[in-house]
């Protein structure tokens, strides 16, 4: 299951099929379901944790409201870069390069918010010795 909704995402973006010229509703539903799944997977890498699989061993009552949101606010962009990118004419040599205003799916404020649902790195402590505290240890015992 992916984090965020279709419907959400429909919502926040005003997105409709022919935008996307896409046959109907459920074609709509489909192809935003299928980047919601891209979506959770990269949200299971930025965070180091796969909130689902931690729902299924009990460590969670449920996904994070505020992931499910994230989610929805990625999937919008998405839709917000795929739709300008399908009006964006071609441009030629001889004529003005045409950019989309902004083509960043994850924004910063997005990616910072995440970073409060981040897993930390385990830390591991690594402790060097002499040759000679060695020998005087191996003496002891």
């Amino acid at each position: 299951m992916a984090y965020g909704a279709a419907a959400d995402v429909k919502t926040l973006s005003g997105v409709k099929p022919a935008d996307l010229d896409l046959a109907d509703e459920a074609a709509l539903t489909a192809w935003l379901m299928a980047r919601l799944g891209e979506i959770t997977d990269w949200i299971n890498q930025e965070t180091r944790r796969d909130f689902e699989a931690e729902v299924a061993g009990g460590e969670l009552l449920a996904v994070p409201a505020g992931i499910d949101g994230y989610a929805n606010q990625i999937g919008r962009n998405v839709v917000a870069v795929c739709v300008a990118g399908r009006q964006t004419p071609v441009v030629r040599i001889s004529q003005w390069r045409v950019e989309i205003a902004d083509p960043a799916l994850i924004a910063d404020d997005i990616r910072a918010g995440l970073a409060r649902y981040r897993k930390p790195l385990p830390v591991r402590i690594t402790r060097v010795r002499s040759q000679a505290e060695i020998d005087a240890e191996a003496s002891e015992a």
